[in-house]
């Protein structure tokens, strides 16, 4: 996420971001950082739960390789 962030910033250069923009860049960050702590401490609690999050993750991976193919 870093590298994406800082290549974005480079090939903007001098352009200004909308307002717009950059609350939608601030709301789906927060979410993110939510989201993670919440999937940490609430759901992969045990090494069972890893078994079922790696699954759902290998599933949702091979979906949106044949999507976007």
């Amino acid at each position: 996420i870093p590298i994406i962030f800082g290549a974005s910033l480079i090939s903007l250069g001098t352009e200004s971001l909308s307002p717009d923009l950059i609350w939608a860049t601030l709301v789906s960050f927060v979410v993110g950082l939510l989201t993670i702590h919440f999937l940490f401490n609430y759901i992969l609690i045990s090494r069972k739960n890893f078994r079922w999050f790696g699954i759902y993750c290998l599933l949702l991976a091979l979906f949106l390789l044949f999507f976007i193919i």
